[in-house]
């Protein structure tokens, strides 16, 4: 069938055609990212969508998948959760393992190791609100625990917060938290000590002895401690 040229037969023209056909194709939306609450985290795990194993924590409203503990960050766990047992004996303090702390509408972490005030019972219709102090072992999820989870934690305040760092073997130290900051950092090789509480705490306790060194991540720490930064946490 042949087809005459509309313009030639006096049709309209794009021009004279109505809005609607001639109106650019508005721009697509950009996507939006939903910010889960707690109680929706919740309601997942109890709708069977998430496991209370699955390797998944909630930080600032997004479900953050978090690596599997191989058997040097095991160990380096189990290390960890002594010695601070041994500071923080008596009934004022616990100190767990992979803990949720309830840190405001949308974040629940799960540190590899906190120190809580107060005893089991006390957490029992809901998770602590905050912590002493909160321990993370890495070995490669080493961003997300400097940026996103250090950013969580000084902005709900929690006094300090060590990453012990299974690659470097060293130990970094956060404290005095001011807005999602830890104005005092320092790092710590194993070779040195570190105040907590009034007693000293060697780091190399905190580290497992690799009968093969770890492979180096490619994530290194993007600050080195600097003579002022190392000053203010104090050594023994």
């Amino acid at each position: 069938m042949r087809l005459d040229n509309p313009v030639a037969k006096g049709a309209r023209t794009c021009t004279s055609l109505p809005s609607l056909v001639c109106r650019p194709m508005p721009t697509t939306a950009a996507p939006q990212t939903h910010r889960w609450t707690r109680r929706e985290y919740h309601d997942l795990v109890d709708a069977g969508f998430l496991g209370e194993d699955e390797p998944v924590a909630l930080i600032n409203g997004e479900n953050i998948h978090t690596s599997p503990q191989n058997t040097p960050h095991a160990v380096a766990v189990c290390l960890v959760r002594r010695i601070l047992q041994r500071v923080f004996s008596g009934d004022t303090y616990m100190v767990d393992e992979q803990l949720p702390l309830a840190l405001g509408p949308e974040s629940e972490p799960e540190p590899d190791v906190s120190v809580v005030e107060g005893q089991p019972r006390d957490v029992l219709d809901e998770h602590p609100l905050s912590a002493a102090l909160v321990v993370e072992v890495v070995e490669a999820s080493f961003q997300s625990d400097r940026t996103r989870k250090r950013d969580l934690y000084a902005r709900h305040a929690l006094p300090e917060y060590w990453i012990v760092n299974l690659v470097d073997r060293q130990l970094e130290v956060h404290r005095a938290p001011t807005g999602d900051a830890y104005p005092e950092t320092a790092v710590r090789p194993d070779d040195e000590t570190v105040s907590l509480w009034g007693q000293s705490v060697a780091v190399s306790d905190l580290l497992p002895q690799f009968r093969t060194p770890p492979h180096r991540s490619p994530e290194r720490p993007d600050y080195a401690a600097s003579p002022s930064a190392t000053s203010a946490v104090a050594s023994s």
